[in-house]
């Protein structure tokens, strides 16, 4: 489920808010070194404007992600296309 979404210069991350809920420490807004992420609520925004992110605030760093997955409830996916990857790697 995807329930909050923004984009970077080169992919977007997106918030899966049932499993953010969950999560107690809310590591993805402490590890984001630019300061991307607040909370609001029990859930983490842009704690920023969106057309600043998306032009390069987001480093695309992936703190936030490997925070949210090794002490989060992983909640958060940060997808960066590589074009022409899933034809090398043979995925329809």
């Amino acid at each position: 489920m995807q329930d909050y979404i923004f984009a970077t210069i080169t992919g977007q991350v997106v918030f899966d808010y049932e499993r953010c809920r969950q999560c107690e420490g809310k590591p993805c807004v402490a590890s984001c070194p630019a300061g991307v992420l607040k909370l609001e609520g029990d859930v983490p925004v842009l704690a920023m404007d969106a057309e600043q992110v998306r032009k390069g605030k987001c480093t695309e760093c992936l703190a936030c992600e490997l925070e949210c997955h090794f002490q989060g409830a992983g909640g958060l996916k940060i997808e960066l296309p590589i074009p022409g990857l899933d034809a090398l790697m043979g995925v329809k």
